[in-house]
């Protein structure tokens, strides 16, 4: 009966945070009383596990570890069918598909010239992105957008950075512009910066926090409070784009193919 009283209750509900092979997982762990075995499943941006009563952090965490793939899947396959709700209005009665462009719900189009000659090109037209494509070509439509908003996203990328490092008295650093498929970008304590390509659907302020963030770093390598006092510093309006990213995560992480998979039906099948 005395070490009952002594027993320490563990809530039937709690929200962890594991990090994982350089990869952040927000989980809301529920122990059940009914609960056979461990259980995962995603549900509200993060991973939900069910465990019996008896079932220690580490075993959480192991088994976190032994279902990334699953996880990753998991979160593609959901992101894929999600929209934020205003992107999605912002298309018109044809179907035409819609992308974040720099903040900015876009119209995709696509226009095939029988006298078009040689590459492919994009362009913008009254906040439609239009890709022209050769009538015979068998360019993959949504590679070719994907790589334009690569192009542009490295370009926006440098020359905010380029500002930010002045600001700091720092100097140039290496920039790689990658998918990454959880994180907005990161520095690494030999200085080399990598970023999301996925920052150029993002408004510019919102890819300048980032930018923000990850120079910070340069002279911060921890999260602590000289770390954000800088940021701050740097950008004090920064929770506000912060948060939109936030918000918007899941309408800028879409795969690209599958939003444009009306443009071209017959021609996407098989990628």
């Amino acid at each position: 009966m005395f070490a009952s009283l002594f027993r320490q209750t563990r809530p039937a509900t709690e929200n962890h945070r594991f990090y994982i092979d350089g990869e952040v997982y927000e989980v809301c762990w529920r122990r059940r009383r009914n609960a056979r075995k461990l259980t995962m499943r995603w549900r509200d941006d993060k991973v939900q596990i069910t465990t019996p009563h008896g079932v220690t952090q580490d075993m959480v965490k192991a088994f976190i570890a032994e279902n990334q793939s699953w996880i990753r899947a998991e979160r593609k396959r959901l992101d894929d069918l999600a929209l934020i709700p205003h992107l999605e209005a912002s298309a018109n009665q044809d179907k035409t598909p819609v992308i974040f462009y720099k903040g900015e719900p876009a119209r995709v189009r696509l226009n095939r010239n029988a006298g078009q000659k040689g590459k492919s090109r994009i362009e913008e037209d009254n906040g439609d992105i239009i890709i022209h494509l050769p009538a015979d070509s068998r360019l993959d439509c949504a590679r070719v957008l994907e790589n334009w908003l690569k192009s542009n996203s490295r370009t926006a990328i440098r020359q905010e950075l380029d500002q930010v490092l002045e600001e700091l008295g720092e100097d140039p650093v290496k920039i790689s512009v990658r998918d990454q498929k959880s994180r907005w970008g990161s520095c690494s304590t030999t200085r080399r910066m990598s970023f999301n390509w996925r920052l150029i659907m993002a408004p510019p302020l919102s890819l300048r926090y980032v930018v923000v963030h990850e120079a910070a770093h340069l002279i911060h390598h921890d999260h602590s409070h000289r770390f954000w006092d800088l940021v701050g510093t740097l950008m004090p309006d920064y929770r506000h784009h912060q948060l939109w990213l936030k918000q918007h995560q899941i309408a800028l992480f879409a795969d690209i193919r599958a939003r444009l998979q009306s443009l071209e039906p017959e021609d996407t099948k098989g990628f």
